[in-house]
């Protein structure tokens, strides 16, 4: 059985549980036998596991929503350096390719031409 407590400290400890009854001379219940693990690290392990999983999966459903979006999405970094555009872009702008890594009056001539086409 895996079950946590909460230490003097305030921390939360993990522990997995395994314990077994020995059986006495007269059938009856002799003593336990057993031993708890310490499996905290283990849990901090499986909840950062699970956290990433789940953003890899919103990652893919937010980029299939780009390829397949009508509208042309040119995204850029934090200098406004040009990273990376989905296809709607790429339809609208003839060199998109030559757009990145361009910064600033690149990032300006996207933004004019995706106008001028709509």
């Amino acid at each position: 059985m895996e079950y946590r407590l909460i230490a003097c400290d305030g921390r939360v400890v993990w522990f997995l549980d395994h314990a077994t009854v020995v059986p006495g001379r007269s059938g009856q219940a002799g003593f336990h036998h057993g031993f708890l693990l310490d499996i905290t690290e283990r849990k901090a392990l499986e909840a950062e596991l699970a956290e990433r999983t789940e953003l890899e999966r919103q990652k893919g459903y937010f980029e299939s929503l780009l390829e397949i979006s009508p509208v042309a999405i040119v995204t850029t970094d934090v200098d406004d350096a040009v990273t990376s555009w989905n296809p709607a872009a790429a339809d609208r702008l003839a060199d998109a390719t030559e757009l990145l890594g361009r910064i600033d009056a690149e990032h300006a001539r996207v933004e004019r031409a995706l106008q001028e086409s709509t």
